[in-house]
Formats: C-alpha cells, structure tokens, sequence
C-alpha cells in the first residue's frame, strides 16, 4: 500500500487541530451558536455576516488553523512561512506591512510607495492648520518621525529588499514642509550616527520592530536638542548621567508574527502559508528565540510626580523645569519616553494620533510633540482624526488608545 503523502497527512492535522477551542470550551461554544443563530435570524442585518461575525468572535477558527498549518509544515517541512516577516543576515527580522491601514515599510524603504496622489498636499496642509492653531497662544507643533528599523539597518536585509535610492514617503514630506510652520524632527540622522559610532549596540531590538533603551535615548536627547533653539539652558540628560541595566530580550513581536500567532484578517485565511520557496525560513533557526543583550534604560526620576488622568494619559510634572512649558506629547508604542518630563513644568503623554482641536483650545499647550513610527505617516491625514473623534463620541466613552494595527 502507498504511504500517504505528506501533504495529506498535513491537511488531516490542520483539520483535527482547527477542532481545539471547540473541544477546550464546549459550552460556551454552544452558546456562541444559539446568540449566533438568533442574530443571523434578525431582520436587519444580512443572516450570514451577521452568524459569521458573531460566530468568530467567540471561535477564531482562522488562527488556529493558520497555527496548525505552521506547526505542522515545520514539523514536516522544516520551514515556516509569513508574509509578514523578513528574515535578514544575522537573524535580524523586519516587518514587512503590505496593508493600507498598518503602513507600508520595505517598498517605502525602496521609494515603491509614494503618497497617493492628493494626500501629501493634505496631509501637509493639515499640520500647517494645527501649527496656526497652536501660533494662536504662540505655541508650536513638533512632528518627530522614528525611523523604521529597516531604514538603520537596511545593510542587513536581502539585497531585494535593500533602498534603491528614490525618494521615500517621509522624504516627500519633508521637501513639502520646508519652509511652513510645523517643525519636523527626523530621527533618521540621529540614529543612523549612533549606529555608525557604536555598531556594538544595536538601537532596535532583534527580533522585534521596536527600538531599545538605547535607541530611545538617542531619540529623546535630539528632541531636547532641537528644542533647545527656542529655549536657552534646554539640555538632555548626558548619557553618564543615566543607569543602564544589561537584560536578556528573548523573542518580540515579529518573532511571534514568524512563527504562529500572525495576526489573522478577520472572515478569511492568510494567504502567508503560500509562499515561494526561496522566501521560506527554515524552522530549526527559530526553534527557541535567541536571547541578545541590550541595554534598557531606566529613567531617573528624581522627584518628578507621576499621575494617570485617563486610561491613555499620564501626566508629569519636574520639580525644577528647565523649561516653563506646559507640553502635549501625541505618541504611539514608539513614544513613551518619560525622560521629556523632566525637562518641563507639566508633560502629558497621551498615547493616540487623533489631532483633537477642542482639547487643545482647553489645555492650551506651548508645545506640541508628535511622536511616530516612519511607517504612520498616513496618521496625519486629517480623515483619520476625524473617523476616531467621531467613533469616540457615538461610543459616549473617552478615546481610546488611536493607534495603527501593531504586529
């Protein structure tokens, strides 16, 4: 008799393991059936979206047969696919966002994906209008783009996906804001000198999209620095003056994307299972996450008071400012950076991209710092702010966390 085919054999695992929640909560999936049944039955929706909706949010059969599948191939492959994934020398991984509404970073990084034709005149007109609303009380906007990782360290990536040299999404932007109001801030100088002046400490995590402590450090001291043009006696912290501990990282959000929690577009299957086979990852290479060391940075406080007011907002206050600003910092996972607050009489860090022009009229702000990844960039168009403002009041809750899908 012939043996069956590997190919059967994974098909008839993915199959029976795409039964697990089922079987690990059985109740409440009977339950999430008959609420899912009686809404597929109302009349004013359509009965299969409704059933499928409702049905998946309880049993999320798409990831658990994406995960299946992945096991399986590697156990019998020896490889594990993503789209989403890069694998570069070393062992480095880089996102790779192909989706509208979490950014585009390798063909950006290629200049593959300019700003769609209107949207970088919006886009720029809308930060001229915030900066003409915060010149009212003779305040000033500060848009600080962190650079992707790809962009340092680009040196690593297959060569397919290395810079060609057009102009990418954020060097359009900076040619249309010259010489108009909004500040922006470029962290890419910065971090690339950092990077070619200590190539032994790496500025973004390995197997993550994030930067380190040590990355964040240089990020914060080249805000104070430009800040300084406006405020004499304005100085970040020495590097001396900071407490380092060296910490194990071991694993990151895109070595959890490589191996099987990709995240899974709702009411269909991931198309990263189909892969060429060049773009495969061997699986033994991430078998356990490779632990690295990296510095992490610990902020010496020092007497500056910390104060949570929202779910989203802190708010921090310096006993001897060495500015009398009060300061609105915009940010996302990139941004939380407590040193700025003991710099100025008040920081509020509120962690959203949703420009709120009645929230500023009430707070008043001298200073306006917006801090985001380089692959946000779509974040400033003012339909985005709109959509999560008008969300955030039909809900009749506070706004929520407004950030992009994060791997």
């Amino acid at each position: 008799m012939k043996p069956p085919s590997p190919a059967l054999v994974l098909a008839v695992i993915a199959a029976l393991l795409l039964w697990v929640p089922v079987l690990q909560r059985p109740a409440g999936f009977i339950g999430q059936t008959r609420d899912a049944v009686r809404q597929a039955l109302s009349l004013d929706r359509d009965p299969v979206e409704a059933f499928t909706r409702s049905f998946d949010q309880t049993v999320d059969f798409s990831r658990t047969a994406v995960n299946a599948w992945r096991r399986a191939h590697a156990a019998l492959f020896g490889t594990i696919n993503s789209r989403s994934v890069v694998v570069g020398e070393q062992d480095w991984l880089f996102y790779r966002a192909e989706r509208a509404d979490d950014g585009v970073t390798l063909a950006d990084l290629r200049g593959d994906a300019p700003f769609p034709p209107g949207e970088l005149e919006l886009v720029a007109g809308e930060l001229e209008r915030r900066a003409q609303q915060l010149a009212a009380w003779n305040g000033r906007l500060v848009l600080v783009v962190v650079p992707n990782k790809e962009r340092i360290y680009s040196g690593l990536l297959p060569l397919r996906f290395r810079p060609t040299g057009r102009p990418t999404r954020l060097d359009q932007l900076r040619v249309q804001l010259a010489g108009r109001g909004p500040l922006l801030l470029d962290l890419r100088p910065a971090l690339e000198d950092a990077a070619r002046r200590c190539p032994e400490r790496p500025l973004y995590f390995k197997l993550d999209t994030h930067w380190n402590g040590w990355g964040q450090h240089q990020g914060y001291a080249a805000i104070i620095d430009r800040l300084a043009c406006f405020q004499p006696g304005l100085s970040p912290h020495r590097i001396d003056d900071r407490r380092w501990a060296e910490v194990a990282h071991a694993g990151g959000d895109l070595f959890t994307l490589l191996s099987v929690d990709a995240w899974i577009p709702p009411g269909r299957f991931h198309d990263a299972d189909w892969l060429p086979p060049q773009e495969r990852v061997p699986a033994w290479r991430f078998a356990q996450p490779p632990p690295a060391v990296y510095p992490a940075h610990r902020p010496m406080r020092g007497g500056m008071r910390l104060a949570w007011d929202e779910a989203d907002t802190l708010r921090l206050s310096a006993p001897a400012p060495q500015a009398p600003w009060r300061v609105a910092v915009m940010h996302d996972s990139l941004g939380v950076i407590y040193d700025l607050g003991g710099h100025f009489a008040e920081t509020t860090l509120r962690w959203t991209h949703a420009w709120d022009d009645q929230a500023m009229l009430r707070e008043r702000p001298q200073v306006v710092i917006h801090i985001l990844g380089e692959r946000y960039l779509e974040v400033l168009d003012p339909r985005f702010s709109q959509s999560v403002l008008h969300a955030s009041a039909g809900s009749g809750a506070p706004p929520a966390p407004a950030t992009m899908a994060t791997p």
